[in-house]
């Protein structure tokens, strides 16, 4: 009626690394043959996915090229890592300047793509979670991007560790300071959200 107040609470898009952050990292030669190979989840991955998945609108965002993505995330559902709702997230690409998305062909090759978070959203409706924020960021958007650590691991698979629930903290609060109109604390490595 006349005269209520609405409360309007604004949805942000969380954007998920792939490698080093929810998996271990792929074999490069896998990359272009189009099959993941051996790879390991996170701990706490499904726990963490699903509390996300209530909190926000999640998509990856990678430099793993599209087809090996969907692979990835086809994989982790047939095996039971994740729910079926993440495995059908839309997929977004780290892309050069001139558009190109596909990662160097020769290791120690420059990688030019970046993870531009103003094709997820508008700017302050989107946070990142990365290992690679240094790699990948957009100058000027630092605020937005929250660091984990690589998966510590032991012969390629994944020790135990808490990153993700402490993760789950810094996302957390970094969307409500930035509900509450408020820039994000910047604390890795001088710039961007979260770090350990």
């Amino acid at each position: 009626g006349q005269g209520e107040l609405v409360e309007v609470v604004m949805k942000f898009t969380l954007a998920l690394d792939l490698e080093d952050t929810l998996i271990t990292p792929l074999f490069r030669a896998n990359l272009y043959m189009m099959h993941p190979g051996p790879f390991h989840p996170r701990p706490g991955l499904r726990e963490f996915l699903e509390w996300a998945m209530g909190q926000f609108e999640v998509v990856v965002c990678t430099g793993v090229p599209e087809k090996m993505s969907r692979r990835v995330l086809d994989k982790l559902v047939e095996d039971g890592h994740v729910s079926e709702a993440f495995g059908r997230v839309a997929i977004h690409l780290a892309m050069d300047a001139r558009g190109r998305t596909r990662p160097p062909k020769r290791p120690g090759d420059l990688d030019e793509r970046l993870k531009d978070l103003t094709r997820l959203g508008p700017v302050g409706t989107v946070l990142m979670l990365d290992d690679n924020p240094e790699g990948y960021c957009v100058p000027g958007q630092e605020a937005f991007w929250i660091k984990i650590p690589e998966i510590p691991r032991k012969m390629g698979v994944p020790t135990g560790d808490e990153d993700l629930a402490r993760a789950r903290e810094m996302i957390k609060r970094a969307a409500a300071q930035l509900q509450a109109g408020e820039a994000p604390l910047v604390t890795w490595g001088g710039r961007g959200l979260g770090g350990w």
